[in-house]
Order: structure tokens, then sequence, then C-alpha cells
């Protein structure tokens, strides 16, 4: 469990944190870090929450670094940074809550059938496009469905 959330941390975010191969909580959102996400994120298979919000970080983020294999992720709060590019959380599927609203994302929405466990998706202030598909609707535990 690490959290250095609502501090004045600025510049980039270590790539050291991806050998915390235990870790389950990291928490840094409502900082000033900027830079990308680490590739080494990707080693973080046993992390459950995720919080990076209110920063300015910038940059794509690949599944591998979201939800590496094995990956455990049940709470992603990416709001209000600078992400970019095409964001896929399908591999994610213990995923319960996706905050992932105003970003620069784009494309179809990251969420699917997959994601039998989503309860929430926030998504707006993006630049996601294409249709919803009605099958979004059959996630059994979906309660607050935001874009």
């Amino acid at each position: 469990y690490l959290d250095l959330s609502r501090n004045y941390l600025t510049g980039s975010i270590p790539t050291a944190f991806g050998s915390l191969d235990k870790l389950r909580v990291l928490m840094l959102g409502s900082n000033y870090l900027n830079g990308t996400v680490p590739a080494s994120f990707g080693k973080l298979n046993r992390l459950k929450l995720l919080d990076l919000e209110f920063n300015f970080l910038s940059g794509r983020l690949s599944p591998q670094q979201l939800c590496p294999a094995g990956n455990v992720l049940q709470a992603a709060y990416l709001r209000a940074n600078n992400f970019t590019g095409s964001l896929n959380m399908t591999a994610c599927r213990r995923l319960e809550i996706a905050d992932i609203q105003e970003n620069g994302f784009v494309g179809p929405l990251p969420v699917g059938q997959q994601n039998r466990q989503l309860k929430v998706l926030r998504a707006r202030l993006n630049g996601f496009s294409g249709t919803i598909s009605l099958r979004i609707w059959e996630l059994p535990q979906l309660m607050l469905f935001d874009v």
C-alpha cells in the first residue's frame, strides 16, 4: 500500500515503482506529476487500485500497463490528466471502477463484455467515438454509465 496522494510531488513517476511487485494499492492522485506512465507498470500484476487522477500525466496507456497477465485491477482512477490515444481495458476482467474522464482518449469506448465486474464507468470529456453497443447494458454489475 503506497499513498502519496494530495502532496506537491512534481516530476515523472519513477520507473522503480514497477519493481514493487507485491504492491496492491498505488495512490498518486492530486499531485503535479507529469510525463508518461512507465512501461514497468506492466509488472504490477497484484495491483488492485491505481489512482493517478488530477495530475499532468500524458501519453498513451497500453493494456499491458494497466492490466498485465494475471492482473487483479479493480479500480482505475485516471481522471483529469492529458492521456491520449485509444484505450483498451477489456483485459481488466476484474475491473469494477473506471474513472477515465477529462483526458484526450479517442476511439471506441474502452470496455466491453469481458468487463463483467464493471460497476462504474465515467468517461465523459474525452474524444471517444462510434456507437455504444447495446451489449453494454448486459453487464450485470453496471450501476453508473457516464459518457
